[in-house]
């Protein structure tokens, strides 16, 4: 025989900011020769409207600096750190969505300012501002479409309501059947089919969809983001 390894699949949080905040770094380095040095101060905020349709993740970077406290040729290594945080996550290691990223100041140095130096400093400032913006956890919903005998109606209603589901409604079909339409988090109904199979005895079926994403509620983003284990490199 086959041995098949089953392992469920982890599923698709996102990350994003509920208020605006500010953070700020300073990134210095001197081991002989050159050193490196570039600081940062920027400013973040949820992006809403038509700002987050330029970009799929609705990212906006905005160059609000004057008089050349940043010069214009580190702009993008700064918009690269925060960008690497944006596709690695700042609270739980998951992609992070519409966000407007303004940088207001910084300074440089005419000898040790280096691409390198500005790249950490924006990816340092990024994730101290993301961190005081009461950062949340998307979670994906799933869209669940469940036929089952009539007489089963309350208690795979009861067992979705247990899994932070709603019922959206029910049909009533030929032969003693119903079909419900729920929503539920897809964490909460990834292995639907067994307990699906043990409420009916085998005679439900259903198909789900995604649907949507929503506020996961704290306990839920206290445990995803107590697993995250980031990555540090050294300053």
């Amino acid at each position: 025989g086959v041995e098949v390894e089953t392992r469920t699949p982890k599923v698709a949080y996102k990350e994003t900011i509920t208020s605006g905040a500010e953070g700020h770094h300073k990134h210095k380095k001197q081991s002989g020769g050159s050193g490196q040095f570039g600081e940062v101060y920027l400013r973040v905020e949820p992006a809403v409207g038509e700002e987050t349709e330029a970009s799929p993740d609705g990212f906006v970077f905005v160059d609000d600096t004057f008089g050349g406290s940043v010069p214009k040729q580190f702009m993008p290594a700064i918009e690269k750190g925060v960008k690497s945080v944006m596709s690695d996550g700042a609270i739980a290691g998951y992609p992070m969505y519409n966000i407007k990223v303004t940088v207001y100041d910084g300074k440089h140095h005419a000898v040790d300012s280096k691409e390198i130096a500005f790249m950490t400093a924006g990816k340092k400032a990024f994730i101290e501002a993301v961190k005081k913006a009461k950062p949340v956890l998307l979670e994906p919903f799933v869209k669940m479409h469940i036929a089952i005998p009539m007489d089963l109606i309350g208690d795979i209603s009861s067992d979705i309501s247990g899994r932070r589901g709603r019922i959206l409604g029910t049909e009533m079909m030929p032969g003693d059947q119903a079909l419900l339409e729920a929503e539920a988090p897809l964490s909460e109904v990834m292995s639907y089919t067994n307990q699906l199979k043990s409420i009916t005895g085998g005679t439900g079926s259903y198909e789900m969809e995604y649907s949507h994403d929503e506020r996961t509620p704290a306990n839920v983003q206290a445990d995803v983001v107590k697993s995250f284990k980031p990555v540090t490199d050294e300053d």
